[in-house]
């Protein structure tokens, strides 16, 4: 039999390395659940899976630096409205920046869990955001978080790192400079018309899906092998 641990929240909220003060109180990372099986780590299989979606998401404030509303519009989410315990649900393209740094927060992941693609499906063309441009100032106790170039008077910002103990007015400059920060490089790919939810095996997806995974698992992209493709709202409507 197996043994699922799920992680609370996600990778951005967490209380070391989320974005405060948009975090929750928990250790969202991978290292929670390894603290939960250590003392059997080595007479049990342990597969590492990293859930993320096809494209950005937020509940509520926050950096959100791909964010468009017209995606929004575009890609509802009929159960997540807002209402009294949260506030709107926000959408923008993949923001492979942001993909890259929960990544690190959570070393030694062995694949990612890739869901929702099917609200991808109607668009001629799909974005992934591999760089920021900020107009600002970023200070030189946060040189070891932004990796950036300085081009002109804007900073182009490549990657951010986690980096533990950072005083709260720090984490809070972080978080301001991510909400100021717009995106800056985009790849194109060409999108699908396809309903994916019609899809029973993986040699029947579209060729531009194919494409789009492609780049996502290679070193370019995610760097990890995808080993669930989730594109509906039913069991059926996944691979494996």
């Amino acid at each position: 039999s197996s043994v699922l641990f799920e992680g609370a929240q996600g990778a951005l909220l967490d209380k070391d390395l989320g974005f405060f003060p948009y975090i929750t109180k928990t250790d969202t990372k991978l290292s929670a659940a390894e603290n939960l099986y250590l003392p059997f780590k080595d007479t049990i299989p342990v597969n590492k899976i990293g859930v993320l979606r096809a494209y950005s998401h937020r509940h509520g404030n926050g950096p959100l630096p791909t964010e468009m509303q017209t995606l929004s519009k575009k890609i509802p989410e009929e159960h997540n409205v807002y209402n009294e315990w949260q506030e709107d649900f926000r959408v923008g393209w993949l923001d492979l920046i942001l993909c890259r740094y929960a990544i690190a927060m959570n070393p030694n992941l062995d694949s990612i869990a890739l869901t929702c693609l099917d609200k991808l499906s109607g668009f001629s063309k799909i974005k992934i955001c591999t760089s920021y441009k900020f107009t600002g100032v970023i200070e030189k106790n946060l040189s070891s978080v932004f990796n950036f170039e300085k081009i002109r008077n804007e900073y182009r910002i490549t990657s951010i790192n986690p980096v533990f103990g950072l005083e709260m007015e720090d984490r809070k400059k972080v978080t301001e400079i991510l909400s100021q920060c717009k995106p800056f490089d985009f790849l194109e790919f060409k999108g699908w018309k396809e309903n994916l939810n019609e899809i029973k095996f993986a040699n029947q997806l579209p060729k531009n899906v194919k494409t789009y995974l492609e780049f996502l698992k290679s070193k370019q992209g995610l760097g990890l092998p995808i080993s669930i493709l989730s594109f509906g709202n039913t069991r059926e409507n996944k691979f494996p």
